[in-house]
């Protein structure tokens, strides 16, 4: 420390050299951020007593604040992009090449290595991590180095490593993972997350590892995934171990790798896309795809709960649905949930409403309900995506402690910092499809140094050798250049690495997770609709017929009295209908089947599209089965959706006029009319899941079914496939078979405007053109005896028989698409 302080000490504030003056600016830039680090990691780490301060207390001049404030990104001497020994600008470390340590000419300022640019290979940082630092047991790569140089690369490192853990002593100490009962669970809430005691000897998990469990025992030997289609390997020649007691992390240069690593474990990957090829051995036996799903949990990185439950409801939902085979596992379900909302910090939001909580909350929940299976082997894409620090430092020290159970954690992970590194027993690093390494996490930076490829000194190993091993697509150079690392990385890796151990005998597989029998999961879904969803879901009803409601009140304003003018005493008494009135009927219909039916429609589906995500989940977590689902919802919905439809009819024909001899089997008609059209919308939604592409196709077809009616062309004027095209369409069925209905009981049409005429000596008025109903009907071919006339009979016997044709198409798509989208 006090050799450093005398090379700060040294440095010249002034020069008249610009270029020196900006070099040394970016240098006190590099030593102050160094401490900023350090109070940083305290802060992380819960420490009370804060460390000392790598470069003592140092501070920036207000000059060089303002010249680093000012100073571009690289200076104009930079060699960038053509030289191979330097950094791209935002891109990935030129790699040095095999034993060849040039010195920096030119920092950019980006790098805190730059006070380190004149030191020689000895100097290069091998490992931060104390037990690196302090172990004396041998590496798995110790027979790849002479023990001599082997003994002083580690003497080397362990004596210019500047942050030396191995001296640091922390008095915190982290609680085992609470149970139900216990008294010290980890965590009651997020403000206890910051200020509970937690640490072990330095780092957590910096020198103590867990001790591994027999089984679960996980082997991949030589295992690919490949696209069906054209034949890529999204994944090749992964070959790996895991036991239980390990949290092991995956560091994928992009999230799909690591998803597609996760699918692969556990078996969920998209059989209509992928087929994979080797071997996965699970505690000793070969295990199929199927017999795989069925016993590791797998929390996916895209999570969807209904907005509309709590935090413990959705928990409650989940245990009703499925549990494992061991019954052990399985008593006491509502202490164990209430315990793991205490771990997880979810105790104040337990109440919460899924949309009001936050996205870190969100993914401790989906956490929490994969966990409160217990599996033996548990996957989780992502789990950290999206959190702060303090929240990741927290749930990944969680899942080491759940680890250290006996269990096997598998984790997809942003390069994380060095801390939350060091809680990580195993890693594996995957680029292109292929493993770079896979091994002890205190064995990664002492094989990297050995293969010539040395973490710098103050660099986040996980950031370096993530970024090592990114394809970078600046320019075809940089393309190729990068590649040709990866493929030879990958190699080296596959030629060094052990072979994997005997698995021994068979032993017993982990238990199966068992879905609830179809009656549970009837009732398990009643009761999320009906009990837990109180009382958003009488909202959403409530909105939807006060909707229906003011439609028909408009249209029923509209056309008021046109069929009977109950507050006229006088006509009454004496009913009789105008030739005008024949217009006024047929644009009632019209308005009434084509036109008002929508923004109901609409607002029925839209539950059906909020909770389309929800269902895909689900389904692939297999909770339920679809037809129970579509049992449920078709038993729940037909009262609400019954009343919706009488808001829409009855109001407006009340206004209109409702007389005496009105044949009530139109109302049937009209319902079936709607049903049919709500059917087809919620086939929209589940072909396409796409809200917009729905609402324009919809509309296509809707205009196309309202050009078939007879008030828009007549009969004769229409082409022949317009009328074969009409048959498809309920409007066909439903309009003209109602409109028969509605003029078949008038008698008289009368015409007291037409004007009258003198002939033969003989005043009279002149005929109305359709003098009674029958000949409205005859006029517009509406009789039975005419081709597109039909008996009201067969109308509703069509329209049933398209309902059902319809909600088959419904039941049969969701299962063909959702099995489409795994």
């Amino acid at each position: 420390m006090s050799s450093r302080k005398e090379q700060i000490k040294k440095i010249p504030r002034e020069s008249s050299d610009g270029g020196i003056k900006t070099s040394e600016d970016l240098h006190a830039w590099s030593i102050y951020r160094q401490n900023l680090n350090s109070d940083f990691t305290d802060s992380a780490l819960g420490s009370c007593e804060k460390s000392p301060m790598p470069y003592g207390n140092f501070h920036l001049r207000e000059t060089t604040m303002q010249s680093i404030l000012s100073n571009p990104k690289y200076g104009p001497k930079s060699e960038l992009g053509s030289n191979v020994y330097t950094y791209l600008k935002f891109g990935l470390p030129r790699v040095l090449p095999p034993n060849v340590y040039p010195v920096q000419d030119n920092s950019s300022g980006y790098d805190s290595t730059d006070e380190e640019r004149d030191r020689r290979a000895i100097h290069v940082r091998g490992s931060h991590s104390v037990d690196n630092l302090n172990s004396v047991s041998k590496s798995k790569f110790d027979a790849f180095y002479p023990s001599n140089q082997l003994g002083d690369f580690k003497q080397s490192r362990l004596a210019k490593s500047e942050l030396n853990l191995a001296r640091q002593k922390s008095k915190y100490w982290i609680p085992e993972v609470a149970s139900h009962g216990s008294d010290t669970p980890l965590t009651k809430s997020k403000q206890d997350r910051k200020t509970s005691e937690m640490g072990m000897n330095s780092i957590p998990t910096a020198s103590i590892e867990a001790e591994l469990a027999q089984y679960p025992h996980l082997q991949l030997r030589d295992c690919m995934l490949v696209e069906k289609a054209s034949k890529v390997r999204s994944l090749e020649g992964l070959t790996l171990e895991a036991h239980g007691g390990e949290l092991v992390g995956v560091l994928a240069t992009n999230a799909e790798n690591g998803s597609l690593f996760c699918d692969l474990i556990t078996g969920t990957y998209n059989s209509k896309k992928y087929y994979s090829e080797g071997q996965i051995l699970l505690n000793g036996h070969r295990i199929t795809r199927s017999r795989l799903k069925s016993r590791v949990s797998y929390a996916r990185s895209s999570h969807c709960f209904p907005e509309n439950l709590s935090v413990r409801q959705v928990m409650l939902f989940r245990a009703y649905l499925q549990e494992s085979e061991d019954n052990v596992r399985n008593k006491d379900v509502k202490g164990r949930i209430e315990a793991l909302i205490e771990d997880l910090g979810l105790a104040q939001v337990k109440h919460a409403r899924i949309k009001n909580i936050t996205a870190s909350e969100k993914r401790r929940l989906n956490l929490a309900v994969h966990l409160l299976l217990d599996a033996d082997i548990t996957v989780i894409d992502q789990p950290t995506n999206g959190m702060d620090i303090f929240d990741t430092f927290f749930l990944v020290e969680y899942l080491r402690q759940w680890a250290s159970r006996g269990r096997l954690i598998i984790i997809t992970i942003h390069p994380p910092t060095y801390e939350i590194l060091t809680m990580i027993s195993k890693v594996v690093l995957v680029s292109m499809g292929r493993i770079i390494y896979c091994g002890k996490r205190r064995e990664m930076l002492p094989y990297f140094a050995f293969i010539d490829y040395p973490c710098p000194a103050y660099k986040n190993p996980s950031d370096y050798y993530l970024d090592l091993v990114t394809l970078d697509d600046l320019s075809q150079d940089a393309i190729l250049e990068s590649r040709q690392r990866i493929v030879h990385l990958a190699t080296t890796f596959n030629l060094k690495a052990e072979p994997l151990s005997d698995p021994g005998p068979p032993g017993t597989l982990p238990p199966k997770f068992k879905t609830a029998q179809w009656i549970i999961q009837v009732m398990a879904l009643i009761v999320r609709d009906v009990g837990y969803l109180y009382p958003y879901n009488i909202i959403f009803w409530a909105k939807t017929w006060l909707l229906a409601g003011t439609v028909s009140l408009l249209f029923g304003l509209f056309f008021i009295g046109i069929r009977w003018q109950y507050w006229n005493s006088s006509w009454v008494e004496d009913p009789s209908f105008e030739q005008d009135n024949i217009v006024n009927r047929f644009g009632l219909i019209h308005i009434l089947l084509c036109f008002a039916p929508w923004p109901v429609l609409c607002s029925i589906v839209q539950i059906q599209g909020n909770e389309r995500a929800v269902l895909q989940s689900e389904l692939h977590e297999r909770l339920y089965a679809n037809i129970c689902f579509h049992l449920v919802k078709n038993l729940l919905e037909f009262l609400p959706v019954c009343l919706t439809y009488a808001a829409y009819i009855i109001p407006g024909l009340a206004l209109v006029g409702v007389h005496q001899d009105i044949d009530y089997h139109v109302l049937g008609i009209i319902i079936l009319h709607l049903e049919c059209w709500r059917q087809f919308l919620e086939f929209l939604l589940i072909a396409f899941d796409n809200k917009i592409f729905v609402l324009i196709s919809s509309s296509v077809v809707g205009f196309l079914a309202n050009l078939t009616t007879t008030f828009s062309i007549h009969p004769k004027d229409s082409p022949k496939w317009a009328q074969g095209l009409s048959l498809g369409f309920p409007n066909f069925w439903a309009f003209r078979s109602i409109i028969r209905t509605e003029f078949q009981s008038i008698d008289v049409l009368r015409c007291s405007t037409n004007p009258v005429i003198t002939e033969n000596s003989i005043i009279k008025q002149v005929p109305c053109g359709l003098p009674d109903g029958q000949g409205v009907i005859k006029y517009f071919e509406l009789n039975e005896d005419s081709t597109s006339g039909l008996p009201l009979s067969d109308s509703i016997l069509s329209l049933c028989i398209m309902y059902f044709v319809l909600k088959m198409l419904n039941v049969l798509g969701s299962i063909l698409f959702q099995t489409h989208r795994k």
